[in-house]
């Protein structure tokens, strides 16, 4: 069961644009521990690997932590859930191979490294404790397996980290300076706009 502050942000994630895609390419979730983040990511991961017929392509979830028992904890249950919902093929457990796999889409867990996503073509990267992943191994890695799909969506979920979390700041940073800008836009013309 979703808390309200979950649905909320999985409402505006899911926010369509005029031409009828989703409007944002890039999330930033920051949140206190033990609010429900990794629900959140969960719930996010699982409806996009069974949105194949949505966006036209299979769906490909990578979930990347500074930890990979971090990305291991949000990802246990669904792969539960997907054993008892397609049998017990459904999901892999074996450490550095962990993967759900439904009919038209994956959710792999992947260590964050140099390496995070080389080889693959990804829908969604999950980036989980961003405040811990250095920026490289999300822009030079993970971040061009996107290029070729249809509305990748990234999720940058964190606590609030510190200083030297140069990923999950930037990023931050960005967001806040963009809802800023479009504050000023809709305010300007007359209109207000949260």
């Amino acid at each position: 069961k979703l808390l309200l502050w979950q649905k909320y942000a999985i409402t505006r994630a899911l926010e369509l644009g005029p031409d009828g895609k989703l409007l944002w390419e890039t999330l930033v979730l920051t949140i206190s521990r033990q609010q429900g983040k990794s629900v959140w990511a969960r719930a996010m991961a699982w409806w996009r690997i069974h949105q194949a017929e949505r966006f036209g392509e299979e769906q490909l979830v990578l979930h990347t932590s500074n930890l990979s028992s971090n990305s291991r904890e949000v990802w246990l249950p669904a792969a539960r859930k997907a054993q008892a919902q397609y049998g017990k093929d459904a999901a892999k457990f074996g450490k550095g191979s962990e993967e759900i796999l439904v009919p038209d889409g994956r959710w792999l867990i992947q260590a964050a490294s140099e390496n995070t996503g080389v080889g693959f073509s990804v829908t969604q990267p999950l980036v989980d404790e961003a405040w811990n992943v250095q920026a490289d191994v999300y822009e030079e890695a993970l971040m061009p397996t996107t290029a070729e799909r249809e509305q990748p969506q990234t999720l940058m979920l964190s606590t609030a980290g510190d200083s030297s979390s140069t990923l999950l700041s930037d990023y931050r940073e960005q967001a806040l300076s963009d809802t800023a800008a479009r504050a000023a836009c809709c305010c300007s013309s007359g209109r207000a706009r949260q």
